[in-house]
Order: C-alpha cells, then sequence, then structure tokens
C-alpha cells in the first residue's frame, strides 16, 4: 500500500497562500460589511432603521431623527430615508412637471385642460411614518427618487383627476376660461374668485382622498408640523384652465376683441364729446366776458395807447361803440 506524504516544497506554499488568500477575502468582507453598517440621517429627511442581518431577520428597530450623525446600525441592516420637506406634484405642459396637465370637462361637455400643483407634506410622525413606509413605499421602493415620483404618479393624480371632475361640473366653460359668470360679465375679482373657489373645494377634499386611498393619514398640508398632531388641509393651485380645443379657444379670443373694439370706441366718442363740450363752454365763456364795462375799457386801453404814437388815427364807429386804431399818416402815404 502506497502512503501519503505530507505536501512539500512547492506545494505547501501554494496551500499556505490559498489560506492566506481565504483569510484576507473574509476579512474584507467583514469590514465592508462593518463600515456599510455606519449610516447618517440628512436634515431632510427621517430615518426608519430595519435589521437586516441573516439571525435577526427583518424587523424595524427605531425612528432617526433628521439630521442625526453617524452611527453605527448592524451588519446588513438597513436605514430607509423619507423626506420630511414639502412636496409637491404638479400637472402641466412644462419641462420638470410631474404629469401632462389635467384634462375635465366643463358644464356643457366642453373639455378643459387644467394646469395644477398639489403641495403636502409626508406625516413623518413614527407610527404613521412605520406604517407608510411598510404598506405604501416598499411597493414602489419611493426612498428613491425614481420609486417616490412612481407612487405619486399612481395614488395622487386620480384623486386629482376625480377631485377636478367633481369641482368644475356646476361651472361653464365662460366661467373658468373667461371668468364671467351666467348672465352677465365679470370684475376681475369676480373671475378671480371663480377659479378660487374651485381651488379651495379641491384643497379641502384632496387630502382625505388620497389618504382613503392609501390607507391611512399618511399626508398633510404644507405646514404639518411633526411636533403638533392637527393635519391641515392641502395647498392647491390652479394655475391655467384652458378649452382644449382650438375653435373655442379662438371663438373667446374674437369675442374678447371684439368687445375691447367696442370699449375703445366708446372711449374714442367720450373723449370727442368731451372735447366738444370743453370748447362750447370756452366759447360761451367769451360771449359772457363782452359786457359794455369791458368793451368801454379796451376803448379807453386803446386811446392810450394812441395818444403815444403821432401816427396813430382813432376812429369811432357805430355810435363810439367800437374803436378802430390805424397807425401811420391819415390815409396811407
Amino acid at each position: 500500500m502506497k502512503q501519503l506524504r505530507p505536501p512539500t516544497g512547492t506545494a505547501s506554499r501554494l496551500l499556505l497562500g490559498s489560506g492566506v488568500a481565504v483569510v484576507l477575502v473574509i476579512v474584507l468582507v467583514i469590514l465592508i460589511q462593518f463600515f456599510m453598517g455606519w449610516r447618517a440621517t440628512p436634515v431632510d429627511m427621517i430615518g426608519l432603521h430595519y435589521t437586516g442581518g441573516p439571525i435577526d431577520g427583518q424587523r424595524f428597530v427605531r425612528i432617526v431623527d433628521p439630521g442625526s450623525g453617524s452611527s453605527f446600525l448592524g451588519l446588513q441592516d438597513q436605514l430607509a430615508l423619507l423626506p420630511v420637506t414639502q412636496r409637491d406634484y404638479t400637472a402641466s405642459d412644462d419641462e420638470g412637471a410631474d404629469g401632462p396637465p389635467i384634462v375635465a370637462p366643463a358644464r356643457g361637455g366642453v373639455d378643459m385642460k387644467f394646469d395644477v400643483g398639489a403641495y403636502f407634506t409626508l406625516n413623518t410622525t413614527p407610527d404613521v411614518a412605520r406604517r407608510f413606509y411598510e404598506r405604501v413605499c416598499i411597493k414602489f421602493e419611493c426612498d428613491t427618487d425614481e420609486g417616490w415620483n412612481a407612487m405619486l404618479k399612481v395614488n395622487f393624480r386620480r384623486p386629482i383627476e376625480q377631485a377636478i371632475q367633481q369641482s368644475i361640473r356646476d361651472y361653464t366653460v365662460n366661467e373658468l376660461y373667461a371668468g364671467v359668470p351666467e348672465g352677465g360679465a365679470a370684475t376681475e375679482e369676480e373671475a378671480t374668485a371663480i377659479l378660487e373657489r374651485v381651488q379651495d373645494q379641491i384643497a379641502a377634499d384632496l387630502k382625505e382622498n388620497i389618504n382613503t386611498v392609501l390607507g391611512g393619514d399618511f399626508f398633510c398640508g404644507p405646514t404639518f408640523d411633526r411636533s403638533v398632531a392637527a393635519c391641515p388641509d392641502f395647498e392647491f393651485q390652479i394655475t391655467s384652465a384652458t378649452p382644449t380645443s382650438d375653435a373655442v379657444r379662438n371663438a373667446f379670443n374674437d369675442n374678447a376683441a371684439s368687445q375691447q373694439g367696442v370699449v375703445t370706441a366708446r372711449n374714442n366718442a367720450e373723449s370727442a364729446l368731451a372735447v366738444a363740450e370743453g370748447n362750447r363752454q370756452a366759447q360761451a365763456a367769451l360771449q359772457a366776458s363782452l359786457t359794455p364795462e369791458y368793451l368801454r375799457l379796451r376803448e379807453i386801453e386803446a386811446l392810450g395807447r394812441c395818444a403815444d404814437n403821432p401816427n396813430c388815427t382813432v376812429v369811432f364807429t357805430n355810435g363810439s361803440t367800437g374803436v378802430n386804431v390805424q397807425t401811420g399818416p391819415p390815409g396811407g402815404g
């Protein structure tokens, strides 16, 4: 029987080198995991600490307040970051908007295009923030920018569309686009008030509609304060409301131009009338000033000037009621 011999020479050195390499790899992995276990929370974020080790499993540990310094979480632990600052969802044709404009029919069936913005804050009360992350956020990975935007697209846009549809169905395109109430023209304040009423109505319902869809009071208005239990309403703004049809818009523009022409013509007529009235009053004042006393005063002034001029001749006419002053020798020459 052949006996096994212990490795010697080159074989021994190869085995030793392999063992050292394995140890170094293990140490390197441990160091990487150790350094990755240290995390900090930015001032505009709240952190949710979850375990992630092979023994502990994944479970919630604690809330890490905004602006917290680096701390060791644990090997393979996770720190999910959620925003504490004001957020928004915008719908318009502008570059950078979260979605296209909202389209909804006004009373009478004319489709209107709305540029809107909803302004809100995530409810970061500890228990609410944890439920939001576990029930909603994980599905979209909303602790990333892409995931957050995807979450807004699914859970915000549809409630906003429904709120606009419900709020504008009692208003005509005249009221929403031109600010003209049914039955008459509107002042600038009245025209602005129409969209403001729609905005206020939507803002009052939007928070409840969105939170009902999500299953919790996860979002509040932009004035939300973590230290206060109140959850204020969203801020909502309609920046533009226009008919989708070019023909409808052109009809409104032509009508507006026609009305402006009427206003201009009326102003010109009133201006001409004012000039004529001013001329009439000036003529009346001049006629009223030609009294006998005034005419006699002018005769005396003329005689005085003529007396100082040797070449002046005074001719009285109409029984001395008029005077004609001639300069130069009588009869000319």
